[in-house]
C-alpha cells in the first residue's frame, strides 16, 4: 500500500491513472491524491517497520522510509520517519493520513 502511494509521484500519469491509483490507495481517492502528490517527485528506496498500533477501525503504522527526492541539483536521498494512518474503508484498508514523526 505504501509502495502504491509513491506511484502517485510519477509525472507521466494521466488524470485517469492518477485517480485509479488514488482510489486503490487513499481514503477519498482522487480528492486526497493532489494533497499527497505535492510538487516534488519522490522515489521509495526502502521501508523499515517500526511499530503498529490500533485505534478502533484505524491502524497507525510507524515506519522509517528511505526516499529519493528529485531536486534542481539532482537526486537527494532522505531518511524520514512517518506515521501512516490506515483505515478500513469499503471492504479494504486504505491510507487515511500520512504525517512525519518528529
Amino acid at each position: 500500500m505504501i509502495e502504491l502511494q509513491y506511484d502517485l509521484y510519477q509525472d507521466n500519469l494521466t488524470d485517469d491513472e492518477l485517480v485509479d491509483i488514488a482510489k486503490k490507495t487513499l481514503v477519498m481517492g482522487d480528492t486526497r491524491a493532489s494533497v499527497y502528490k505535492g510538487n516534488v517527485p519522490k522515489s521509495l528506496l526502502s521501508i523499515e517497520k517500526e511499530s503498529v498500533t490500533r485505534n478502533f477501525h484505524q491502524y497507525h503504522y510507524q515506519v522509517t522510509l528511505t526516499e529519493i527526492i528529485h531536486t534542481e541539483n539532482g537526486p537527494d536521498e532522505r531518511v524520514e520517519d512517518y506515521e501512516f494512518s490506515i483505515e478500513w474503508d469499503k471492504w479494504r484498508f486504505l491510507i487515511n493520513e500520512i504525517r512525519p514523526v518528529k
